[in-house]
């Protein structure tokens, strides 16, 4: 015979939001290089500009997995221009951020 939980949540309900704490945010830059010559001056082809730092590999990683940013929240520390950047980056990502 099964009883409910009084704990129990309902079937519908939303899952617990994450509250991620974020302490080594990083605006990481890629170049990208057709070739390596040892000696020679080397040119990047492509230049990507992206997250990183823990949590918010794992913010990115959530919104992944579950579909939208909005269960994830960012506790960080920011500042100057790089922090700049990066707050800009969260926000076209759709991540909500606490600064």
């Amino acid at each position: 015979m099964a009883t409910d939980s009084p704990d129990a949540a309902p079937a519908d309900a939303r899952p617990i939001d994450i509250l991620c704490l974020a302490p080594n945010p990083a605006f990481q830059i890629t170049l990208r290089l057709d070739r390596v010559a040892l000696g020679d001056v080397n040119r990047a082809t492509e230049q990507t500009n992206s997250l990183g730092g823990k949590g918010q590999n794992f913010a990115v990683a959530a919104k992944q997995y579950y579909g939208s940013a909005d269960r994830v929240t960012l506790l960080q520390i920011l500042g100057g221009p790089t922090g700049d950047q990066i707050q800009a980056m969260e926000d076209s990502e759709g991540f909500r951020t606490i600064t």
